[in-house]
């Protein structure tokens, strides 16, 4: 395996473990001080920290993967899901998000 893979796949682990690190820190430490637990804007930080932490442990390890080997293998065939199938899977949910 090439020197750069191992470094970029160390690299890529490394900030992807500090991220979840990070925002576990962030949450404890909001939810265990309960002077921190008064300002209301603490408790969108946590909801941000959740949200950080569910893209850290979802989608960072599948980039990284994808970063490094180039391909990533999400379904049965062995073949990469296409632009389409993927935007048809986030149709649905962006169409509730979205104003009325």
């Amino acid at each position: 395996m090439p020197a750069h893979v191992l470094v970029t796949s160390q690299l890529l682990g490394l900030v992807t473990m500090a991220t979840i690190v990070g925002n576990v820190f962030v949450m404890v430490a909001i939810l265990v001080e309960r002077h921190l637990r008064v300002n209301v804007a603490n408790y969108l930080i946590v909801s941000l920290a959740v949200a950080d932490l569910l893209v850290a442990a979802l989608v960072m390890p599948l980039a990284a993967v994808n970063d490094v080997t180039r391909s990533i293998q999400l379904t049965p065939q062995g073949t990469t899901p296409s632009p389409n199938s993927t935007l048809a899977t986030l149709a649905p949910t962006l169409s509730t998000l979205s104003p009325r």
